[in-house]
């Protein structure tokens, strides 16, 4: 009789749930849908610049920059891409456009740059490194904790 009940009332609370979440709307399929549009966007080819932000948009951050001065003079930046999503992402590219700002909050671009990423995992990061084109030398510019980038994904 115990075991009897006991079966009852593990149905009676997994019904509850399944219930909660089926009439709620969420699926298993969740994580994927924001690579699965992207992937939608890509095959419509549309032209030009889209109207809406990537799907992906969201799920990635850049972040960790250090401005470095290479052997020859030119300076370096190292940047982590962080993909807080839950599904691989392949291809992944787009443009990073860093802005510096002040102790009042104004802020003023800096310097704006590609990158290309790769592949990267469900909940993964990737250290990337470019070189920057200014005349600008390492220590006449701002530091980390004044820098702020602004991300969009181009790709895929």
């Amino acid at each position: 009789m115990t075991i009897l009940f006991m079966l009852a009332f593990g149905g009676v609370i997994a019904g509850a749930i399944y219930g909660y979440r089926y009439f709620k709307g969420e699926t298993q399929a969740a994580p994927f849908a924001a690579v699965e549009e992207a992937q939608e966007a890509v095959a419509e080819g549309a032209p030009g610049a889209p109207a809406k932000p990537h799907p992906l948009q969201s799920a990635i951050e850049v972040a960790g920059f250090r401005i470095l001065e290479g052997s020859n003079r030119r300076l370096e930046l190292q940047f982590i891409v962080i993909n807080h999503s839950a599904v691989s992402i392949e291809n992944l590219g787009g443009t990073i456009q860093l802005q510096t700002k002040d102790k009042k909050g104004n802020v003023s671009p800096f310097v704006s740059f590609p990158f290309r990423a790769g592949e990267l995992g469900a909940y993964k990061t990737k250290e990337l490194k470019t070189t920057l084109t200014t005349n600008l030398r390492a220590y006449e510019l701002p530091d980390w904790q004044f820098l702020d980038a602004k991300l969009t994904v181009t790709a895929p």
